[in-house]
This record gives C-alpha cells, sequence and structure tokens, in this order.
C-alpha cells in the first residue's frame, strides 16, 4: 500500500523591497546605467534565495521585487498565534526585513551583501574581512553617510 501524500498548512510571509535602492544606497559608484547593467547579474536573484530561502519575483522590476519565504504549518486546529509565530520565527522574513532597512542596528546590511555576492567577494569567519571597499568616492565605509 502506498503512503498517503501529506497534504498540509503553509504561511508564507512576503515583502517587497526595492534592490535598486538598496545597492545604490550602499554604493554610490553605481547610478544610472551602470546600476541597470549590474542589476542584469543573475547572482543577484540566486543570492537572495540561498540565504533567506525564498521565492524571488522580479515582475515589476527591482524597485520592487518580492520576496516571499515559506513555512510548514503543523497538522491539527491551528490559532491565529501559531501561525504568526510560523511566519516570524520559522522563516527567515524577519531577518531579510532587518538586513534591507539600513536603520536596523547589528543587521547586516542587504545592499552590500548583495554587491559583495556581485562581485565575487564571500563572507568569511572573520568580520574584519566583512568590509567594503577601501575608499568609495574618497570616503571609507565606516564614514559613508548617503
Amino acid at each position: 500500500m502506498a503512503a498517503a501524500a501529506h497534504i498540509g498548512y503553509w504561511v508564507s510571509p512576503a515583502k517587497t523591497v526595492s534592490i535598486s535602492s538598496l545597492i545604490t544606497d550602499s554604493d554610490p559608484r553605481l547610478p544610472g546605467e551602470a546600476l541597470a547593467t549590474w542589476l542584469d547579474n543573475p547572482v543577484i536573484e540566486d543570492f537572495l534565495a540561498e540565504p533567506y530561502d525564498t521565492a524571488v519575483t522580479t515582475d515589476e522590476g527591482w524597485d520592487e521585487t518580492g520576496i516571499e519565504c515559506t513555512a510548514q504549518l503543523p497538522d491539527g486546529p491551528l490559532t491565529e498565534g501559531q501561525i504568526v509565530d510560523a511566519a516570524w520565527n520559522g522563516t527567515k522574513i524577519v531577518q531579510l526585513h532587518n538586513e534591507s532597512d539600513h536603520g536596523s542596528f547589528g543587521s547586516e546590511n542587504l545592499g552590500w551583501l548583495i554587491i559583495e555576492r556581485g562581485e565575487g567577494r564571500h563572507r568569511t569567519g572573520d568580520p574584519s574581512q566583512h568590509a567594503a571597499p577601501a575608499c568609495i568616492w574618497g570616503r571609507t565605509r565606516a564614514t559613508h553617510d548617503p
């Protein structure tokens, strides 16, 4: 006898992010046409899908990138609290939100993470290796104030 397929419930919190704004806010070397060319890099969509376990939709372009996370819910009757908890703690939507907001203290900056991946730089366990390029228009990342 074949095993029955498991049918369950899923919660899929989503967020719209302006990837083009995140990138230009993080690296002023990429205005206008340079940004348009840079955004053609398929690494960006792959990068967003990997660490956040997301589905990425760019139907509206990089100014309104749809990012959706998904988590499976337990079987049985569910309370609103269980559903919210699964969306909040069972996905990486909160991490994505914090990293896409330049003002979230203690979070990585999604714009810089995308730039680093697009330029072929990858993170190491050493935080000193996570710095931005030493010079962007004569200012360091630590003193850059967009």
